[in-house]
Parts: C-alpha cells; structure tokens; sequence
C-alpha cells in the first residue's frame, strides 16, 4: 500500500509519466495503469485524507478481494500435493471445477505460497549452559598432496560448537571414518577439559548406523565412547541442526576459505594452519552483544561443565558378528572361537584384543592372530564331544609311537578348522595300516624335522610312498 500511496504522489504531485513511474518504482507500466485505473473508478482523490489507513485504501481499490469469494481448503489441498506426482495446477482444475467463479491460477498460487509460507514459523531455540555440543563435518574439504606419491587427499574438517557459548572447535582428519570421527571427538573434549551432557551428531554413517528407525542405532564404538565419558549421544534432528550449521558456515568462511590456494602436504600441517585462526574466531568480539565465545564459554559452560575423565577413551573398533556353527566368530581374517553354546547368537567383538561381549558380559578373549584364516581355540570353549574326540585321537596317536603323539599334538596346536584338524589326524594314523606303526613313526619324526609345511596328510602320504622315512636313520629325540 506504501508503494500505491507513492504511485498516486509521483502521478498527481509530481507528474510523472507512467513509464517513469514504473522505472522508479521497479513495476511494470501495466500495473501501473492497473492501480491508476482501480483508483479512477473508486473515485479516489489526491491528497488522500489524513484519517485514511491501508486498509481503507485497500478495500477502496481491491473490493473484490473479500470472503464473499470461496475459499479454499488449504490444509486439504497441501495433504493433497504430498500424492506421489501431484500438481498444483492439477489441484487448482480440480478445485476450479466445483468452484467455476473461484480465483485464477496465477492468484490461486500466490495465495497458496503465502499460506504455506506462513506455517513455517519457526522460533529461536535457547540452548542451556553445559547442556549440548554440536558436531558435524563441513561440506568444504582442504587438499593434502602425499610427498611420497604426489596423490591428493580430501582431508575433511570436523567442527564442534557448545550450544550455550557458541565455543567453536575445528579439526582436520583424514577422512570420516569411525576411527576419525572418535579421534576428533577426543580432542575436542581435551580442548574443552570438560564434557558437556549431550552430544548431538548428525547422521553420519560413523554416528548413526541406521537412521530410519525409532529410536535410530548408533554406532557401537560411538556408544562405547559415550559410555567412557558418561555422555548422552542424540542423532540430530531437522530443528536442531541449525546451531551447528551456522557455525559450520562460520568456519567456512573465517577459517578455510582464508586457507585457499596454500599447499599442505600432511593432516598436521592443516590443523597447524587452522590452530591460530580457530583462537582468532573464539577471541573475536561479537557484533550484536558484549563477549566473545571464549569469554562466554568461560562464563556460563565452563564453570557448569563435568570435569574430564582420568584417562582419554582409547579407540575401540567394536562390530556386531554372529557365531558361526562351529562356535567361532570371523573378523579380520582370523577364526576366534566362544563357549559353544553361544553358538548362533549375535556378539559385540572389540577387534584390537579380540574380546567377544554378550549383553555387556565378557564370554571370550583372544590375542590377535597374524596369520589370515589362523584359527584361536580355547579348549574350555569346545563342546564335550570334541574334547573326548581330542584325546581319543591323542590316545591312537601315542600308541604309534612318541613322534607321532608329538606330530598330531603340534597339529592340533596350529589353529586350523576343528573338524580337518580330526580329518588330518585321521587320515595320517590310518597310514599305519598300509605301512605298519614303525615306519609312521619314522616318517613322523621327519615330517617333525621338516616343519609346519610336513605337518598334513599329503606330507606324510607322500614320505612313506616314496621310503625317504627309511633313509632317515637316527629318529630325533622331540620329546627331550
């Protein structure tokens, strides 16, 4: 109505033409004409009166924007565009149907932007001292060149911000792995020395591992990370996120983007960079109040903060895996086993020390084997039945001779699969029924000789077939 009110000065004050009107006023001369005429035949006089409001003056020009006119069902109509391929225009022929004096398409649109607009009111979210952290990484990558190998890596940039104080954190990390985005979480807590309640997390895959669910899962050593410094972890909602966005953008622009065009040739150089740019953005003064982060984070979050715990959480890569039929779980190319009647359940496995968890409770330990598809058995895990089949087979292997009890006892020792470590044994005692217990016994005592690569079947099949046991004419005594 302000711009009407100038329209109707600039045409009768000033006289100006329409073309100039609408240069100056930034329409086109089509609206201009447009008002000019609605005021004509309104009988609308210049100077308007002292008394006369917007809405006065609207009513005069617009009459036929009244409720006389039906009124759609907006809320309806929005319900009715969330169908799959649903158009406005297919709900305005629709409603223009039933309704053939309604509005136009045009009007019709512009009255349902300004609807749908007005439902998305937001309101300003107070964050409480010592209550949140928020964490995310920034969209904006710094490239690292290899000194090795010339390649380019994209490091990506962790940003943490408390909630109450806007204290800001920033770090570069290799990539947005688990191992990373724990690694970063540690640090920031250490530059912090305190731990604020809750931690909100977006919902990355190093965070939360499903994010479709209610309530959404979290990553199991983001949860054991949690559980070491008593933290609450809540993946972030759509209403939640802006605290942490306005400070990644923040950082994009008072920090990354001032480190443009500079080579770095490792993650260390980059977070050397970005140390005294981060402590200029927590020092600087804020426009619009008295401050600044760092004053603001020593005020009201420090001084309300948990002190930090005695030692920093040492990562833990922790993974959920089932027990296979021959109670071993797999993980990282190695077979580690469990007391058999965990067979068929779903374990949490820590694979630094391989350390098997049901419900919270330790069930098994293990040393990390080296070799891939190495088998770690613990006798106290075997079912009865394989430890009666153990020592019978012992037993037929002892009444071959000492080498022998030796060579299937060493391959019991190597690990492998529990049913082929019964099949080898079995396959090498039946030998002695072709070639009689005094010569197994010498092609054992070469194969012991020989080594681990002799410790099979085929080895022992392949010594006796060929005589060279009998070439070998003093037996060692293994057993001193």
């Amino acid at each position: 109505m302000q711009d009407i009110r100038t329209l109707l000065r600039y045409y009768h004050e000033e006289q100006y033409s329409k073309r100039e009107i609408a240069r100056y006023l930034r329409v086109s001369a089509g609206t201009v004409r447009n008002y000019l005429r609605r005021a004509e035949l309104s009988g609308l006089s210049w100077p308007l009166p002292s008394e006369f409001t917007d809405a006065d003056l609207e009513s005069l020009l617009f009459p036929d924007s009244g409720s006389d006119r039906p009124q759609p069902d907006w809320s309806a109509i929005e319900k009715e565009l969330s169908r799959k391929g649903m158009r406005l225009d297919l709900v305005w022929q629709d409603w223009i149907a039933e309704h053939p004096d309604g509005y136009s398409y045009g009007y019709f649109c512009a009255c349902y932007k300004r609807w749908s607009n007005a439902q998305k009111i937001t309101t300003r979210l107070e964050h409480k001292a010592k209550e949140k952290l928020f964490v995310d990484f920034a969209g904006k990558t710094v490239e690292v060149i290899d000194p090795g190998s010339g390649e380019i890596i994209n490091a990506q940039i962790f940003v943490a911000t408390m909630g109450g104080s806007s204290s800001t954190y920033v770090e570069a990390v290799p990539d947005q792995s688990v191992r990373s985005w724990i690694t970063a979480h540690v640090n920031c807590l250490n530059f912090l020395q305190a731990r604020p309640r809750i931690i909100v997390c977006d919902n990355w895959k190093a965070s939360v591992t499903c994010a479709r669910g209610k309530p959404r899962k979290i990553q199991e050593t983001y949860v054991d990370f949690a559980r070491h410094y008593d933290l609450i972890l809540d993946p972030a909602r759509v209403r939640d996120k802006a605290c942490v966005e306005l400070a990644v953008k923040h950082i994009t622009t008072h920090i990354l983007t001032k480190r443009d065009g500079r080579q770095f040739f490792s993650i260390h150089d980059v977070n050397q960079a970005i140390g005294p740019l981060l402590d200029a953005v927590n020092d600087k003064p804020f426009q619009n109040k008295e401050g600044s982060r760092r004053r603001e984070f020593e005020r009201i979050d420090l001084c309300a903060m948990r002190a930090l715990a005695e030692q920093s959480y040492e990562f833990w890569e922790w993974k959920k895996l089932n027990v296979n039929l021959n109670y071993h779980v797999q993980t990282h190319g190695g077979y580690y086993s469990v007391a058999h009647g965990y067979a068929h359940h779903t374990l949490d496995v820590h694979s630094q020390v391989v350390i098997c968890s049901y419900r919270g409770k330790e069930v098994a330990r293990h040393a990390r084997l080296q070799r891939k598809r190495a088998y770690s058995t613990l006798d106290r895990h075997m079912p009865p039945k394989h430890k009666w089949d153990r020592e019978r087979r012992l037993g037929a292997a002892r009444e071959v001779g000492l080498n022998a009890a030796l060579l299937c006892e060493a391959i019991l020792e190597l690990r492998t699969h529990q049913e082929q470590k019964f099949l080898s044994i079995k396959g090498i005692l039946g030998l002695r029924e072709r070639y009689g217990k005094e010569r197994l016994e010498a092609a054992c005592a070469l194969a012991l000789a020989l080594g681990t690569r002799a410790y099979n079947y085929p080895s022992l099949s392949s010594i006796l077939k060929t005589g060279r046991d009998e070439l070998f004419e003093q037996i060692p005594a293994y057993c001193a």
